[in-house]
């Protein structure tokens, strides 16, 4: 069984607020020095322990990540549908016995309805017509985002951890090109790996 992405937080920044104009100066947002900012790529591969094609899937995902240098490809697992994340009764018998889903998982699903898996999102940008897709577009879809220049940098200016539960962190901004009237939204993760069903 692949060892796994769980996802344990989504959304704790939802937004951005429409500044008009830029902010410099102390306590204000230097852009990076030009040519320094590196484009990257967010595949969001929906999954399930249950589901027998998903390993394919993750084997693509990282095949996509190996290709591009260090964190141009950013991978996240979400486990998601009562169908492939859920358990199956009789429980104890050591055959499925681990429940996956999330409360997140199933935000997931209420925004981003699934027919199939594996499915997956690139960017949450559409590639050939759909935002969710078959695994094997992954690599084509990436590829398009990643040669186009970054429009904007993002970076964590202060990123604490408070020894129990909490994490908090301040997220710096600086646009890179005029960005018109398009609405950007900001998500940021807390992820954990290998996650295992004993």
């Amino acid at each position: 069984m692949r060892s796994s992405i769980l996802f344990l937080a989504l959304l704790l920044l939802s937004g951005c607020d429409i500044v008009n104009d830029p902010v410099t100066g102390p306590g204000g947002v230097t852009p990076p020095p030009e040519g320094e900012t590196k484009r990257r790529v967010l595949i969001e591969d929906f999954t399930g322990f249950r589901c027998p094609n998903c390993p394919s899937a993750a084997v693509e995902a990282e095949n996509i990540k190996d290709a591009y240098d260090e964190g141009n490809v950013v991978l996240v697992a979400v486990h998601a549908t009562s169908v492939f994340a859920a358990p199956v009764a009789p429980i104890g018998d050591g055959y499925f016995d681990t429940d996956f889903r999330t409360d997140d998982g199933d935000a997931y699903l209420q925004a981003f309805p699934l027919t199939s898996l594996p499915k997956g999102m690139v960017n949450r940008t559409p590639y050939n017509g759909t935002i969710q897709m078959n695994y094997t577009a992954w690599s084509a879809a990436s590829a398009s985002i990643l040669s186009q220049t970054a429009k904007m940098d993002l970076w964590f200016s202060d990123l604490t951890y408070d020894g129990s539960n909490t994490v908090a962190g301040e997220v710096k901004i600086a646009v890179l090109e005029a960005l018109g009237d398009t609405t950007y939204n900001m998500v940021v993760y807390l992820t954990e790996d290998h996650i295992f069903d004993d």
